[in-house]
């Protein structure tokens, strides 16, 4: 691993000045225009997340709306590492990692950041009972040389661990331990009043809304000079505030109102690669055994993939605005994509069959079982809803019965998603292969140690286990297309399409970016023109 801090470093900062000049990948509102005498942006907001702290929801970027900085950041177009807080790294060896820091970042109270925040912030990611703990079960230890070095050691060497490092929040350690005796104490008043490095500061916070400030000492530097974001979960209120004016920027288009806000002249960024919107068939209940019933058995599961028509549901539901997912949960073009693998063609008569011999025929009255789904992020007009209505009536015709449940509160469903509340037979909420671009960041959540408790496959556990620890990008991607294989034949997820998540922004809004890592601008590269 001849000279791999200097490659690194050179190569992240030639990528950070490009991305700092201009952004990365499309800009759909341009980089030009006179700025405007007043830089206050309203954001209209689906999926606000339940919490400040950014360890402890996994949700959305750890940059949380740039109040915080991770020690690097991806590169949006090609998920590449950048510096961000680091400026260097040097793989030392497979289980041995050095990184230099930035002298120049300060916590929004004025402190320094030190090698001190970093060691602190890792090893409080790695709590059992934060969310960041899926991340961090490779570390072994963290310790600091200097005031601008630390030393990671690895109990296994782990491929995604510089991407991973990426989704974890540098908190100041002294700030956060003066905040009361013990960490529960701690950890709410930092939820209350967080600070981080980020160009943006915290204001002001309740259940609806955040209000940011621009934090001038910052080694990022912003134009907004204040930034409200509104939680709206429904479509709709998002929409009448973005025609209104009253928001300048929404993140949950309804497909109906697409071409409405292209004729009105705002700007839409719509993501597709990077999020499977499938959904989870849980094979395990909540203590890890075998699920029974229905969707205890294989070939039902199958019958479910094949029960679902999705050329139609691409092109007549969702307008021909995404495409299939192909059978797998790697976006095409990522490390481990398998191009063979086939997706699951629709063949209601197939789908049938199989659950006949399932043990499961039809009653009388044409229905074989009842099974409950509910759809996350599915407000009125909503393409969560749409697909979730889909697949209700299409499994209704192969004589399923599904009593489907569209949901919007954002707590219950993060609540689901990490088993803390009873899932339905069907999750449907989604699946980012996001940061990562591979399929190993999205079957974390199918081992069997995984709290989310969704499968459980001693195979499909070992060679995941293999595949995270290999660094040669082409042996681990052919590990992650045998686990995509036995996921397919498997079936722990209903495969549909890939993401259709479209945001809006104002005329006047410049700056946005299309990313295919996160679906979060960069406030500090957004300004508002004249």
């Amino acid at each position: 691993m001849a000279d791999v801090s200097r490659r690194g470093f050179l190569f992240g900062l030639a990528s950070l000045a490009t991305l700092a000049a201009c952004g990365t990948g499309d800009d759909p509102a341009g980089g030009s225009g006179e700025k405007a005498a007043v830089q206050e942006l309203t954001m209209g907001i689906s999926n606000l997340p339940t919490s400040l702290d950014p360890m402890a929801v996994l949700g959305g970027n750890p940059r949380r709306y740039d109040i915080f900085d991770a020690l690097f950041d991806l590169d949006p177009g090609k998920a590449t590492i950048l510096p961000m807080l680091a400026t260097a790294w040097e793989q030392v060896s497979p289980t041995s990692l050095k990184i230099t820091l930035r002298t120049d970042a300060k916590f929004h109270n004025g402190a320094a950041m030190t090698s001190a925040d970093v060691v602190f912030s890792l090893k409080r990611a790695a709590t059992s009972t934060l969310a960041t703990a899926s991340l961090m079960t490779s570390m072994a230890d963290v310790t600091a040389g200097d005031a601008s070095t630390v030393t990671v050691t690895m109990k296994s060497a782990d491929a995604l661990f510089l991407k991973k490092l990426a989704r974890v929040a540098i908190l100041p350690e002294q700030y956060f331990t003066g905040l009361g005796a013990d960490e529960k104490t701690r950890a709410a008043a930092f939820a209350d009043k967080p600070i981080g490095t980020g160009p943006y500061k915290l204001a002001s916070h309740d259940t609806t809304q955040w209000v940011l400030t621009k934090f001038d000492d910052g080694w990022r530097k912003g134009t907004l000079t204040k930034v409200t974001i509104r939680s709206m979960t429904d479509a709709a209120s998002q929409v009448a505030a973005f025609t209104s004016g009253q928001v300048q920027y929404i993140n949950l288009v309804p497909l109906a109102q697409l071409a409405a806000i292209k004729s009105g002249g705002g700007n839409v960024v719509t993501y597709t690669g990077g999020n499977n919107l499938g959904a989870f068939l849980d094979t395990i209940d909540y203590s890890g055994n075998p699920k029974s019933g229905p969707m205890g058995k294989k070939e039902v599961r199958q019958a479910l993939n094949y029960a679902i028509d999705k050329q139609t549901l691409i092109k007549n539901v969702l307008q021909g605005q995404t495409e299939g997912g192909n059978g797998q949960l790697a976006t095409p073009g990522a490390v481990g994509y398998d191009e063979s693998l086939q997706d699951y063609p629709y063949d209601a008569a197939k789908a049938e069959s199989l659950l006949d011999a399932a043990g499961y025929p039809k009653g009388p009255d044409g229905t074989r079982f009842t099974i409950t789904m509910a759809s996350a992020f599915a407000s009125p007009g909503s393409v969560r809803r749409l697909i979730g209505e889909y697949v209700q009536n299409q499994l209704g015709k192969v004589g399923v019965k599904v009593q489907y449940t569209a949901m919007t509160d954002t707590t219950l469903q993060t609540d689901m998603f990490y088993a803390r509340k009873a899932r339905a037979d069907i999750f449907h909420y989604g699946l980012f292969t996001r940061p990562y671009l591979e399929p190993l960041g999205a079957f974390a959540w199918f081992i069997g140690s995984s709290a989310t408790r969704h499968y459980s496959n001693p195979e499909f556990d070992a060679l995941y286990k293999q595949a995270l620890t290999e660094l040669d990008d082409a042996k681990r991607g052919a590990l992650s297309k045998q686990l995509a294989q036995i996921m397919h034949d498997d079936a722990p997820f209903l495969f549909l399409t890939q993401d259709v998540w479209i945001d809006a922004g104002s005329k006047k809004l410049a700056g946005m970016i299309k990313s295919e890592v996160e679906t979060d601008q960069y406030l500090d590269k957004l300004y508002l023109t004249a």
